[in-house]
């Protein structure tokens, strides 16, 4: 009965009308009264299959809503070959990454990392879904030192994009290793890196000073999360002009501008420019 429910309002919200109406019938009324809680759906989405809770806020959206991060798919696909070298920082269930298996084929590799268990399970469960082979999978944490974690997670968030390390009381937590890329390359080293996406919660800064050699290298396109309210996101800015590279927003339909075009939307796409100084 709940799958035919979430398929007849699926069909609702395909209607202009309805569709920003959408979060306020999901905060007050689907989730108080735990409409879809444990719900697992399996749908086509951008040409693959993805297993989706629907009592997640990033799933349900693909759900319903029929689109996530359209426009910065869209501006990531323009960067992808067939021999495309992608890496995947902060990969949840694996949309950037099942998207970018489209195009890349056995010439080339998607290397994602994603440290949480239940997203970790979720991710592999959707490879396996469209049998992909040019993914590899890393539950490893991110940032600019080698060691451990300890992730934090309130189920009661229903939104298992926000996994945090700061400590929250009565969360699930779970202790992770955590690498730095350039490490990583050390001992997995490749050829070349086309693409880098990064979509790390706040934590930017130190997955980027963990990178520097690798930036150096290859000047990989990055498309990166800079949230105005971080107190790190100066910092940010700075960093990617002092390794010379150049901020693009992204328009809605996933071209390019110079110039802001949607001001709620944070993540940018940045590309090397060695005339920059």
């Amino acid at each position: 009965m709940r799958i035919l429910l979430a398929y007849f309002l699926r069909w609702i919200f395909r209607f202009n009308f309805f569709k920003p109406k959408f979060f306020g019938v999901y905060h007050r009324i689907i989730v108080p009264l735990n409409l879809f809680k444990n719900v697992q759906i399996t749908v086509k989405f951008n040409d693959v299959q993805l297993k989706l809770f629907l009592d997640d806020w990033i799933q349900a959206n693909i759900f319903f809503l029929r689109t996530y991060e359209s426009a910065e798919l869209k501006a990531m696909s323009h960067f992808l070959k067939s021999d495309s070298v992608v890496i995947d920082i902060g990969g949840n269930i694996g949309l950037f990454s099942l998207f970018s298996a489209k195009t890349i084929q056995k010439e080339g590799k998607i290397i994602s990392f994603e440290p949480f268990s239940v997203n970790f399970e979720r991710f592999q469960e959707n490879i396996a879904l469209n049998s992909f082979s040019t993914i590899v999978l890393e539950k490893q944490a991110v940032g600019d030192s080698v060691g451990s974690i300890r992730l934090y997670y309130d189920f009661s968030e229903g939104n298992l994009g926000m996994v945090s390390t700061k400590k929250i009381d009565n969360a699930t937590s779970e202790e992770v290793p955590v690498n730095t890329i350039d490490n990583y390359l050390k001992t997995k080293p490749l050829t070349k890196i086309d693409f880098i996406k990064i979509d790390v919660e706040g934590h930017e800064l130190s997955v980027l000073n963990g990178m520097v050699d690798t930036i150096k290298q290859y000047h990989p396109t990055i498309l990166l999360e800079v949230l105005d309210n971080d107190e790190n996101a100066m910092k940010v800015l700075d960093f990617m002009q002092k390794m010379q590279y150049q901020k693009s927003y992204i328009n809605d339909d996933g071209t390019l501008s110079a110039i802001e075009t949607n001001s709620k939307r944070k993540n940018y796409i940045f590309t090397y420019n060695n005339e920059l100084k």
